[in-house]
C-alpha cells in the first residue's frame, strides 16, 4: 500500500469529521469520503494517467473532494471556489498541507468567476437550494475541455430529465449524461437525508 495515499485518505476522513462553522449556511453539507470515492470512480480512464490533470472543485466546502482527488492523483492541478468565509480559511491550509501539489483558489463565488482555464474534470457538490445546482452544473460544464467529464452530486430527480419540460432538462438531453443513485443515507453523516445521485456529463 502507498503510505502517502493512506495518509491522505486519513486526512480526507478527518476533514469531513472536523466541524467547520459555516454561518448557518443552509447549503453546507460536506461530501462524505465514501461518496467522494464513488465520484472519483467515474473519472474516465484517459485522464487517470500520470500526465497533467486539471481539476475544478467549484464549491469546495471543507476540502474533502480536493484531498481525496489529490490522494488518487497527486500530480493533478486542482482549482477551487468557496463563498463561505470560515470554510475558505479552512481551505487556505490545504496548500500548506499538500506540499509540492498544485492547489489554487480560483475565486470565491463560482457563479461570478471568469477564467480562460479549461478543465479535464469537474468534481462538485453544488448548493441545492433554489435550484442553484442546475446553474452551477451548466456553468461548470462550460469550463470543461473537449473530452472532459463533469461528476456532480445532484438531487435524485434524473428520472424526470427525459420527460419534463424545462430549460435544464432540455439542455441535459442534448448531452451525453448518466445519473447513478446513491444510497438513501449517503449524506446522513453530514446531517441530511436528501436523496441524491451522482450526475455524470461528458463533453
Amino acid at each position: 500500500p502507498d503510505p502517502l495515499r493512506a495518509a491522505a485518505e486519513v486526512q480526507a476522513k478527518t476533514a469531513t469529521e472536523t466541524e467547520v462553522q459555516v454561518n448557518h449556511d443552509p447549503d453546507y453539507y460536506p461530501t462524505p469520503p465514501d461518496v467522494v470515492s464513488t465520484m472519483l470512480a467515474y473519472v474516465p480512464n484517459h485522464v487517470r494517467g500520470e500526465g497533467t490533470i486539471r481539476i475544478l472543485e467549484p464549491s469546495a466546502g471543507n476540502g474533502t473532494i480536493i484531498r481525496k482527488a489529490l490522494a488518487w492523483w497527486p500530480w493533478a492541478e486542482v482549482y477551487w471556489c468557496e463563498t463561505n468565509y470560515t470554510a475558505r480559511k479552512f481551505l487556505a491550509a490545504l496548500k500548506r498541507e499538500m506540499k509540492g501539489m498544485t492547489v489554487q483558489e480560483l475565486g470565491a463565488d463560482f457563479m461570478e468567476v471568469e477564467t480562460d482555464l479549461r478543465f479535464d474534470v469537474v468534481l462538485m457538490n453544488p448548493p441545492f437550494s433554489r435550484n442553484q445546482w442546475k446553474h452551477h452544473v451548466q456553468k461548470a460544464y462550460g469550463l470543461l475541455k473537449p473530452g472532459g467529464r463533469l461528476v456532480s452530486i445532484a438531487p435524485r430527480e434524473a428520472e424526470r430529465y427525459n420527460t419534463e419540460n424545462g430549460t435544464f432538462s432540455g439542455w441535459i438531453r442534448s448531452l451525453e449524461w448518466d445519473a447513478v443513485p446513491l444510497p438513501n443515507n449517503a449524506f446522513e453523516s453530514s446531517g441530511t437525508n436528501t436523496q441524491t445521485h451522482v450526475l455524470v456529463i461528458d463533453k
